[in-house]
């Protein structure tokens, strides 16, 4: 009688825990699909949800540059690049919510079969939908403004902003060039010399060159602003250099 129960409560056991692994199994595949290989210049569209990951298979020569984009429609999604070893290579994942662009790369060290991995982010939330594609592929840089340019890939087109960039070494600009567009409206490109509103953006450049003088001991951040400025009026309480700082 007691070996007999022992061996139910063994063949109960083991069914479960066949049933357990039967779920893990299906939830592994589940979270995990191979959706094949990706071509130059064709669209993909799929839904996933979150928790989930889509893997693609892009195959490159050795020393190429390939540029994806994926637009995000409902759902926020982390792309994951993998070398022909399985080894990672890098995280793309732009601070834009379930809607949008993101975009991503590969640098193909050696001829193989590299892998895209798109992988819904959070564990609950509505099924989403994306669009991918590889945008480019294109021999790997080689000079210095070449891999500049290639950086700036997601920005260089018609029909997003952008920006200017410029490489200073030594004091003198070594490289400029102008990406993306400054009035979409209009079609007017960036260029080296386009002139931004800086607007707010100058206030931690102000606030900076206020630390370097007080390092210098030059003043002091909780100076009265009147000390530096008498003409402002009173307002009844001291207003501080740290006030305007923060």
């Amino acid at each position: 009688m007691y070996s007999s129960h022992k061996a139910m409560r063994k063949s109960k056991l083991c069914c479960a825990v066949s049933i357990i692994s039967i779920v893990l199994l299906s939830s592994l595949v589940y979270a995990q699909t191979q959706k094949g290989e990706l071509k130059l210049n064709s669209d993909i569209e799929s839904s996933i949800r979150p928790g989930e990951k889509h893997r693609y298979q892009v195959k490159l020569k050795k020393n190429k540059f390939a540029f994806f984009k994926l637009y995000q429609k409902g759902v926020d999604v982390l792309l994951t690049t993998y070398s022909p070893n399985g080894e990672k290579v890098a995280d793309f994942d732009s601070p834009n919510g379930t809607q949008g662009a993101e975009f991503a790369s590969i640098v193909s060290e050696t001829d193989g079969t590299y892998i895209l991995e798109i992988r819904a982010l959070g564990n609950t939330g509505p099924q989403g939908k994306y669009s991918l594609k590889i945008a480019s592929i294109e021999p790997a840089a080689k000079t210095e403004s070449a891999k500049v340019d290639q950086i700036f890939k997601p920005w260089e087109n018609t029909d997003t902003p952008g920006a200017a960039v410029a490489v200073v070494k030594d004091g003198k600009i070594a490289y400029s060039k102008g990406y993306g567009m400054a009035n979409l409206e209009y079609d007017i490109p960036i260029k080296p010399n386009t002139v931004f509103h800086i607007a707010s953006v100058s206030k931690q450049f102000t606030t900076f060159s206020i630390l370097l003088l007080e390092s210098d001991g030059k003043l002091s951040l909780d100076d009265d602003l009147r000390k530096h400025i008498p003409e402002l009026p009173s307002f009844g309480k001291k207003i501080t250099l740290r006030h305007l700082a923060h």
